[in-house]
């Protein structure tokens, strides 16, 4: 399927009533959502209060095989390798999954109607 013929086609200027960041201008061009898994939520809280990790734009705390969510953008995958390590230098943590996207379609915030 041609990029023409795509229904979506994907997002370069991402908007929402929360305003948005232009990751190029940041230099952090590679979005990546990592799934953390760790020994207990002490250490689950641990990481939620760490403060030092720029690369990290969202976490999230979730059901699943997966203890923690985090959304990040680093410049390349280099950097991410860098971030993976210093996540996992903190004591309790199992182990991560990393999903690189390619493209984003939509990104938005909360609606502010709710839609039945």
């Amino acid at each position: 399927m041609d990029a023409a013929s795509r229904p979506w086609q994907p997002c370069r200027h991402p908007s929402s009533d929360r305003g948005s960041l232009d990751a190029a201008k940041l230099r952090r061009p590679l979005l990546t959502f990592v799934h953390v898994d760790t020994t207990n939520w002490a250490v689950t809280r641990h990481l939620l209060a760490r403060k030092e990790l720029p690369e990290v734009e969202e976490i999230h705390t979730v059901t699943g095989e997966s203890a923690m969510l985090l959304k990040v953008r680093t410049r390349d995958t280099q950097a991410l390798e860098d971030l993976l390590e210093r996540i996992h230098s903190i004591e309790g943590f199992k182990g991560t999954r990393s999903y690189i996207a390619l493209s984003t379609y939509l990104e938005r915030g909360p609606s502010p109607v709710a839609t039945e």
